[in-house]
């Protein structure tokens, strides 16, 4: 359709790849709810897509977009803090669900279409809206979720846009006889060597929603606002002589400007993709259970196929990317 110049993806997360896809193809510009992809593979496709057909694909995570968090990510990179060589990331646990039989489908809802390129399953309303996220083949737990949001801003601040961890730990804790198949509690250990630096993600009952930057002179904390709970650090606004991050002060508006000027945005599907790929890590690292040894460049692990099988979720028929 010539009338429609870009399009808005706010499906669950096991579509975002097809439709962004299908729309690079049919020469639309696309801004995609975070996370990008339910797999690396898929990720690393959208960005080729983009890049082949000339489209300009913002990943929404809006805080690339937040004065406070640009504000912050600086503080990090002009050496606020001293040098940074650790970041905890807090967050509560996943939620669980009564294992339940299935429901009739809803006569306005077409389950098979919602499902998509997603394994075939019997229909229960919790696999749909908000709780989808819980369930492995359509999300991936909170690290997919508000984990995208707070590794964008990690990323900012160390300059991690463009690599990703040399090893991946995981441990946490299943529940049973639960409906959600994500882990409750998840704990997330990253390396990273340019530059180097600790990720810590640590998920459990009663944790707040927070990020930790611990520097040498100060540990800079928080969400929405930041302030220091360790040490002491200038946090004046930035200055004129320090490296200032790219500005925008609206998400969606950042997006229609780039649509116009032909650039890439804020959050670039390219670099959306490599902070959705660390959730992806933690996620693989768990269901292993045993370190993996990534390259961020080649995006495959280094010596381990089974965990190279990973890297790629099947499309259910007729489906393909």
């Amino acid at each position: 359709r010539p009338d429609i110049d870009a399009v808005l993806i706010a499906t669950p997360d096991h579509w975002h790849a097809a439709i962004t896809v299908m729309a690079c193809q049919a020469g639309k510009d696309v801004y995609c709810e975070k996370p990008l992809c339910r797999s690396i593979e898929e990720g690393r496709k959208m960005v080729e897509a983009a890049r082949r057909y000339d489209r300009v694909v913002q990943m929404g995570t809006q805080y690339r977009s937040i004065a406070r968090s640009r504000e912050a990510c600086e503080w990090v990179r002009n050496g606020r803090l001293g040098q940074v060589r650790t970041v905890r990331l807090t967050h509560p646990s996943n939620p669980t669900h009564p294992c339940e039989p299935p429901r009739q489908v809803p006569a306005n809802l077409d389950w098979d279409l919602w499902l998509g390129p997603a394994p075939w399953a019997a229909y229960h309303p919790a696999r749909c809206h908000f709780t989808y996220r819980y369930f492995m083949d359509y999300g991936g737990g909170a690290l997919a979720d508000n984990g995208v949001h707070m590794f964008s801003v990690v990323s900012w601040a160390l300059g991690a846009d463009q690599t990703g961890p040399v090893t991946v730990a995981a441990t946490g804790r299943d529940e049973r006889k639960n409906l959600y198949d994500v882990p409750v509690d998840l704990c997330v250990q990253y390396e990273f060597t340019d530059p180097q630096f600790t990720l810590i993600w640590e998920q459990s009952a009663g944790a707040q929603l927070n990020l930790e930057f611990v520097g040498s002179q100060a540990t800079l904390s928080g969400f929405w606002d930041f302030q220091v709970t360790q040490g002491q650090a200038d946090l004046a606004p930035t200055r004129g002589d320090e490296l200032q991050l790219e500005r925008s002060d609206s998400h969606s508006g950042n997006w229609l400007s780039c649509i116009a000027s032909r650039r890439r945005p804020v959050m670039d599907v390219e670099i959306g993709h490599r902070a959705t790929c660390w959730s992806h890590l933690g996620n693989l690292a768990y269901q292993l259970g045993r370190k993996l040894h990534w390259d961020p460049a080649a995006e495959r692990f280094v010596g381990d196929d089974e965990a190279n099988r990973l890297l790629h979720a099947a499309c259910r028929a007729p489906w393909r990317l």
